[in-house]
């Protein structure tokens, strides 16, 4: 990383990894975007098909709420590799706070796995803020599966989408593109 520079010495008690962003922000990082996902695959179920069930005249009658079982089970597999993949990289993250604290990258032999209490006091620390930077990249580098879902045809047949909208009275509607302009040819 950039910190370590020729000789030996290193600064990155300054400039390394991690220290860019507060600790605290990056655990909300991590662990609030995972929640977000998980409880969007659980209330999947409570969704409502919205695209195309509406015409554009604004008709709410056709709008049927309803709970629809077995919605999102297709996805459960992925839901799954991303549990795993956040527990590795929560362990993984403990697991390089928990060396730091027993002074393991400092050639010393752990006498003893560290009490909760004296990680909490190490988060704030550079090597627990960029042990957090790495269990966060970890994860991110984890997560390249779902990247199928960033491509454009392949997103719409995956996930049985169609693009919305919302008209000038709020309400979501397919999305209609706007009608050319003249030509001033």
């Amino acid at each position: 990383y950039l910190c370590v520079h020729p000789g030996g010495t290193h600064t990155c008690d300054k400039d390394g990894p991690g220290l860019g962003q507060h600790a605290i922000s990056g655990l909300i990082d991590l662990f609030g975007s995972t929640a977000l996902s998980w409880l969007a695959f659980v209330f999947l179920p409570c969704s409502v098909r919205s695209a195309g069930l509406r015409d554009i005249s604004d008709d709410q009658e056709s709008q049927t709420t309803r709970r629809r079982p077995g919605v999102g089970l297709r996805l459960g597999g992925l839901l799954c590799y991303d549990v795993v993949c956040f527990a590795l990289c929560s362990c993984f993250g403990i697991l390089l706070m928990s060396a730091d604290v027993q002074a393991l990258t400092r050639g010393s032999l752990p006498q003893r796995v560290p009490t909760l209490s004296e990680m909490v006091q190490h988060i704030d620390t550079w090597e627990g803020q960029t042990a957090i930077f790495w269990a966060r990249v970890l994860y991110a580098f984890l997560s390249f599966p779902f990247v199928i879902f960033l491509v454009p045809g392949l997103s719409a047949v995956l996930t049985h989408t169609r693009p919305t909208g919302f008209n000038g009275k709020g309400l979501c509607v397919p999305a209609v593109l706007r009608p050319m302009p003249p030509s001033t040819l």
